[in-house]
């Protein structure tokens, strides 16, 4: 019961609370690069909570070091987009090199973010907490999700239900599906409608 008391103390030292739409603000700003940035600033703190399961350090800088590369290319898109299409458009090898670059950054994106869950539930499996982090949301909001549960660990508060997730996968992502299904059923009435009119229109013709 003491180690526990213990474990529970050192984990509340060790980690620390940060707002969730701060990082979200932050990375958004940065076109990612903050993201990347939190994952090797966390590195320190997860090393110090005695969980089997370390974050590489390696790779949170392998994957900044992409992300920024990523961030550059968006903006040369943005903002010479004449000119880098006429550079790379039409190239197949450079395509399929973006493609593959894209797909490594996705990888490594999702490799952070479950190692990061794995030490989380190892935290919680020390305080005799049977209650995983969710994989689902781990996979939609990557360190978004982590941060948040995160504090929630911080406040004791595991067990209880994950209301802010569910809140943003719902207002994020199920209401603009729903949103969008509406608009092209309405697009679709109105173009068929016009297209039935038109049809009219010309069969009266002589």
């Amino acid at each position: 019961m003491n180690g526990q008391i213990q474990e529970v103390q050192h984990t509340q030292q060790v980690l620390k609370r940060k707002s969730v739409f701060l990082i979200w603000l932050f990375s958004s700003l940065t076109l990612g690069i903050y993201a990347a940035f939190w994952y090797i600033k966390r590195k320190p703190e997860f090393d110090n909570l005695r969980t089997q399961k370390k974050l590489s350090k390696g790779l949170a800088i392998i994957y900044l070091i992409l992300i920024i590369i990523y961030a550059i290319y968006n903006l040369a898109i943005t903002f010479m987009g004449n000119t880098v299409q006429s550079v790379l458009g039409g190239n197949i090898i450079i395509s399929v090199m973006l493609f593959i670059f894209v797909i490594v950054l996705i990888v490594l994106h999702l490799v952070l973010a479950f190692n990061t869950r794995t030490i989380l539930n190892e935290v919680w499996a020390s305080k005799r907490i049977t209650r995983k982090a969710s994989w689902f949301f781990t996979l939609i909001f990557s360190l978004f999700y982590l941060q948040y549960e995160i504090n929630r660990t911080i406040n004791h508060k595991e067990n209880e239900k994950r209301t802010g997730p569910w809140v943003c996968f719902i207002l994020l992502i199920i209401l603009p599906m729903i949103l969008t299904g509406i608009a092209w059923l309405i697009v679709k009435s109105i173009m068929e409608k016009g297209i039935s009119s038109l049809n009219s229109n010309l069969n009266m013709l002589p």
